[in-house]
């Protein structure tokens, strides 16, 4: 359209939607009085551009991870000083966003609507895309501004890790420590992080073996005879997009000492003037569910009740000879070698029994509790037993017909004395002659 000048009124309308410019209308006044009576001349008619403006615009954050969009840019912008109507301006770009690193995704903005969207996996930043509206009417009618968009990092979180307990004796393997991290609030993609140990673990002894993760898998190992206890490892996730959005965590890797169990060992024994050994008291015993190799763990024997039991390094028990018969204790402890904290204790109890009688030759009254009187070993089995004690001049010392283990020797010197034991049953009478030795220290 251009301006029109009604011929009746004299008046030049300028019609909406007419291109800005300069236009010259030549118009010519005739007197009605004397027709020929004429002048011509012009009016120039200036027609402006509406003013436009494209607003800087900051549109909320996108999370890089998801990708997005942004409100239209055009919201803000301003034609005749009112909102833009997208189909009256047409919008170039004039300078796209930089990529963080090369062939990496950048946020776009499409000329078409105005909306600016942000790619699933682009890096976090922030981001410039410069562009320009023009005037549909007047093409020439422009101006440029830049939106801004900032584009997050998404949540990182390694999370603490306490695996299940693993038997330091055989070693084992941990799930891995990604599976409880999250990224961008879901499980962990093993792909999508890198795995760092920041911090090792220590080992319990110089040299010692110590549970290692392998960043490729997150999984930690635990090698065979790796001592017991609480081993700390830290280590840090980073995401592959961002290198910089990182979470740093602990995994408590718990190793467990192999179980050990000793039994208590009963041992029957026929009484005997020579030495006997016993079997090993380690035969029902074992180490991590297998029989004791005494390669793997230590021996501790400990105090017998009776000091002619002798346990010897394999186990076995040595009886001295003519131990009287009796019931004895003897308690021992097998400790593993790798954790030499890790001990089990066992009592084996050793029975010495006479197959008659036994009558012993050397007591010791020294007021211990222990073989402090003259004790036959079986007189319960008799109708009645009778006691003559004589020292070495053959002069009765002590004299007891109804005897009932009851003599200390009280009243007598150390030394050697001799017996003579009357035992009867029904009736049958048995005499029993020997020696016997009091020691009082």
């Amino acid at each position: 359209p251009v301006p029109t000048l009604d011929p009746k009124t004299g008046i030049v309308t300028v019609d909406p939607e007419t291109p800005a410019g300069e236009y010259e209308i030549t118009y010519k006044i005739c007197e009605v009085l004397n027709p020929n009576n004429c002048s011509t001349t012009t009016v120039t008619i200036v027609v402006e551009k509406a003013p436009i403006e494209a607003v800087v615009d900051t549109p909320p954050a996108i999370n890089g991870k998801d990708g997005g969009k942004t409100p239209s840019v055009l919201d803000n912008d301003k034609l005749n000083n009112k909102p833009v109507d997208p189909k009256d301006v047409v919008i170039t770009v004039e300078k796209p966003a930089d990529p963080r690193t090369p062939g990496t995704p950048v946020p776009t903005l499409d000329p078409k609507t105005g909306i600016v969207t942000v790619d699933p996996e682009t890096p976090a930043g922030e981001y410039e895309i410069t562009y320009k509206i023009c005037e549909v009417l007047n093409p020439n009618n422009c101006s440029t501004t830049t939106v801004t968009i900032v584009v997050e990092k998404a949540p990182i979180e390694a999370v603490v890790d306490t695996p299940p307990a693993i038997n330091g004796k055989d070693g084992g393997k941990t799930p891995s420590v990604l599976d409880n991290d999250k990224l961008n609030n879901k499980p962990v993609d093993p792909k999508d992080v890198i795995v760092t140990v920041e911090k090792p673990a220590d080992p319990k002894t110089p040299r010692a073996p110590v549970p290692t993760l392998d960043p490729k898998t997150g999984i930690v190992t635990v090698d065979p005879e790796t001592p017991a206890g609480e081993y700390e490892i830290t280590y840090k996730i980073c995401e592959v997009l961002n290198p910089n959005n990182c979470s740093s965590v602990v995994v408590k890797v718990v190793v467990a000492p192999a179980p050990l169990v000793t039994v208590d060992d009963p041992i029957k024994l026929e009484w005997s003037k020579e030495e006997v050994t016993t079997e090993s008291v380690l035969k029902n015993d074992s180490y991590n569910g297998k029989p004791i190799d005494l390669t793997e763990v230590t021996l501790k024997p400990g105090v017998p009740s009776n000091p002619g039991l002798t346990m010897n390094a394999d186990g076995t028990i040595t009886v001295a000879p003519s131990t009287r018969p009796g019931t004895y204790t003897y308690p021992y402890t097998i400790c593993e070698v790798l954790n030499p904290t890790n001990c089990s204790t066992a009592v084996a109890t050793i029975v010495i029994e006479a197959s008659d009688v036994f009558i012993p030759n050397t007591f010791t009254p020294n007021g211990d509790g222990v073989n402090d009187k003259f004790e036959i070993v079986g007189i319960e089995n008799f109708d009645n037993v009778s006691v003559t004690i004589v020292n070495r001049w053959g002069n009765e010392v002590y004299r007891n017909d109804s005897y009932k283990n009851e003599w200390n020797g009280s009243g007598l010197n150390e030394g050697t004395y001799y017996y003579i034991v009357t035992l009867r049953k029904g009736t049958t009478e048995t005499v029993h002659k020997g020696w016997v030795l009091i020691k009082t220290r």
